[in-house]
C-alpha cells in the first residue's frame, strides 16, 4: 500500500479532473497512473520500484487527503482541520478493510499524519540520513503492529542528490526483498 499526502499537480492537472468531473464521470482509473503517467511523480515512483514497477499495478495507492491542492502549507488551517475530519477516519477503514503486507508512505509530513491516524508505530529508526552541512531525514522505517512500514521524503518536493537517489532506491529494493510481495 502506497499512502501520499494528497493529489498535487498543477493547474493543466486540475483542469483535466475538473472536465471529467463535470462530465460525471467520478470513475477511478483504468490503469494505475503511476504505471502510465508522465508526470514528475509518477517517472519518481516507477524509478524507485526499479525491476519491482509491475508491482506497482497491483498496489493500492491514495492520499490521507483526498483533496487536490497546489500544497498542503497553502491551505488556512481551518479548512485543514475540516479535511482532516473528514479524510482521516476513511483512511483509517480503507487501511483496516484491506490490511496492507507493507505500507510505502511518500514524505515525512505524511508519515506524522499517517501515524497518528493509525495510533502509532514501534520499532521506529532513521534508515537513510543526508550528510553533510544540514542532516535530515531522507528515509525512517518503522512497525504498524506486524506491518513493516518504509517513508521517504516528498520524491519531488525535496531536493535529492543523484548519489541520495540513489541511496534511497538501494534502502527501498532491500526493504522490499525483506518480505513477501
Amino acid at each position: 500500500m502506497i499512502i501520499s499526502l494528497n493529489p498535487g499537480g498543477d493547474q493543466s492537472s486540475f483542469a483535466e479532473d475538473r472536465e471529467r468531473f463535470e462530465r460525471g464521470d467520478f470513475s477511478s482509473a483504468q490503469k494505475p497512473p503511476y504505471l502510465t503517467s508522465a508526470y514528475r511523480f509518477a517517472i519518481k515512483m516507477r524509478d524507485l520500484f526499479g525491476e519491482h514497477v509491475e508491482l506497482l499495478r497491483e498496489t493500492v495507492a491514495f492520499p490521507v487527503s483526498f483533496f487536490r491542492s497546489e500544497g498542503w502549507s497553502s491551505i488556512p488551517r481551518n479548512v485543514k482541520n475540516q479535511m482532516k475530519q473528514f479524510c482521516f477516519p476513511i483512511v483509517r477503514e480503507i487501511i483496516q478493510t484491506m490490511p496492507p503486507r507493507r505500507l510505502l508512505v511518500i514524505g515525512l509530513n505524511t508519515y506524522e499524519k499517517l501515524e497518528s491516524i493509525l495510533g502509532g508505530f514501534t520499532d521506529k529508526q532513521v534508515a537513510l540520513l543526508r550528510e553533510g552541512e544540514k542532516t535530515s531525514t531522507l528515509i525512517k522505517e518503522s512497525k504498524w503492529g506486524a506491518v513493516p512500514v518504509l517513508a521517504t521524503v516528498h520524491l519531488t518536493g525535496f531536493r535529492i542528490s543523484r548519489h541520495e537517489w540513489e541511496e534511497m532506491k538501494q534502502k527501498f529494493d532491500l526493504w522490499l526483498s525483506e518480505g513477501q510481495f
